[in-house]
């Protein structure tokens, strides 16, 4: 999975599906599992009659920790 200026990060397929919250400051990948948002995609997929056969989702932002070192 390419993450821009993060780098890549190779992953196995195997275990349950996840997603990514990608610091900008820092560069920590942090994995989440949400199931509403596994359910969303699958309803836009159908609403727009497309077959999904897998996505990536990368949400990018600044993590905790580097917003607490900018406040300090």
């Amino acid at each position: 999975i390419s993450f821009g200026a993060q780098g890549k990060r190779y992953e196995f397929g195997l275990g349950e599906h996840h997603d990514h919250l990608v610091c900008l400051e820092c560069g920590e990948i942090e994995e989440f599992i949400d199931e509403i948002i596994e359910k969303q995609q699958e309803l836009i997929a159908k609403k727009h009659n497309f077959k999904m056969t897998g996505h990536t989702m990368k949400i990018v932002g600044i993590c905790s920790s580097c917003q607490s070192k900018k406040e300090s």
